[in-house]
């Protein structure tokens, strides 16, 4: 049994459309979204992007996963596609009820691990890849490279509020993600919050103008976004500290990969800088007053604890660490 999100790439895009009896032309079929093409799509738009295992109409935008293809041509709902794509592709193993009880009882086997499936993992599968709105924001907005977005794991997710309530039906223990509905029914991307390999928490960010544009499962943050890459580096190597994960994206997408992000300055814990105390760091909060101080807050701490701390002086026309990656 495998993962939804892993499913999703697994079970080839090519392999469902012939499947669903569309008529492929050099990766190409006809689009559904009949209202935004006036003649038919007679020359079809809508590319099977086999790379991405996805798809995506180059002329009116619409863009999905292999459980999207089915949907609309199908005209099913989202547990009908998971349904449709379990029958007919049985060798890939979606069979979610039963791939979450087979890891349930494996970890109760297994010494020293958890007894019960971790349920922001869950929320995860799915999640889908960042296309869309989600490709608009990070990527061509916020200039961050999607390869580092893959490489971090994140994620999107794009539904309405009773189709999140059928996701958390389906989710054991569910109730921590309670705070996504919050959203609305919008749309938002998803920061994984990971600490010694395990989801500790969900970050959810909201598409759009409305309030709130973060919600967070569980409440308070527990440790910094992307804490584990402290496990890698040796004593005294550079570890860049940033406010906000769009920050450290940013970063790496500039090609610095040793990077920690705060999710803002006001909620920077001393007890944190005690896995920050063996590096050199860099501190690269926004370049306003409110990042200023905590610049000179995270800095004492540190100071405290022995650390060798620099600052990062950014520019004073960028206001953070993607203003001046955009610029």
């Amino acid at each position: 049994m495998i993962p939804l999100r892993e499913l999703k790439k697994a079970v080839p895009i090519i392999e469902v459309a012939r499947l669903l009896n569309l008529k492929i032309k050099s990766k190409k079929i006809s689009c559904y979204n009949k209202l935004e093409h006036k003649h038919g799509d007679r020359h079809p738009s809508l590319v099977l992007q086999t790379e991405k295992n996805s798809y995506r109409c180059m002329a009116c935008g619409e863009w999905g996963s292999i459980l999207d293809l089915v949907m609309q041509y199908r005209g099913c709902e989202f547990r009908d596609s998971i349904d449709w794509v379990k029958k007919n592709f049985p060798q890939y193993g979606l069979d979610r009820r039963q791939g979450l009880l087979a890891a349930l009882e494996n970890a109760k086997r297994v010494k020293g691990k958890k007894s019960l499936v971790n349920p922001l993992d869950s929320f995860l599968d799915y999640c889908g890849p960042v296309w869309g709105l989600g490709e608009q924001y990070l990527v061509r907005e916020r200039g961050l490279r999607s390869e580092v977005l893959d490489k971090l794991d994140i994620t999107f997710f794009q539904s309405s509020p009773a189709s999140l309530g059928e996701v958390l039906d389906d989710i054991p223990r569910s109730s921590v993600l309670q705070p996504f509905f919050g959203f609305s029914g919008d749309p938002f991307v998803v920061y994984p919050y990971r600490s010694e390999g395990e989801t500790a928490c969900l970050q959810g960010r909201r598409l759009g103008k409305s309030e709130p544009r973060f919600m967070n499962t569980g409440g308070d943050i527990p440790s910094p976004w992307n804490i584990d890459i402290t496990k890698s580096l040796s004593d005294g190597e550079e570890l860049w500290i940033t406010e906000g994960v769009i920050d450290g994206l940013s970063l790496m997408s500039g090609g610095i990969d040793n990077v920690v992000s705060i999710p803002a300055a006001a909620t920077f814990k001393e007890d944190w800088t005690f896995d920050f105390a063996r590096f050199t760091c860099v501190i690269c909060t926004d370049n306003d007053i409110a990042g200023k101080m905590a610049s000179d807050l995270i800095s004492a701490y540190l100071l405290r604890q022995g650390a060798n701390v620099k600052i990062a002086h950014l520019p004073s026309e960028c206001n953070d660490a993607n203003s001046l990656l955009t610029s």
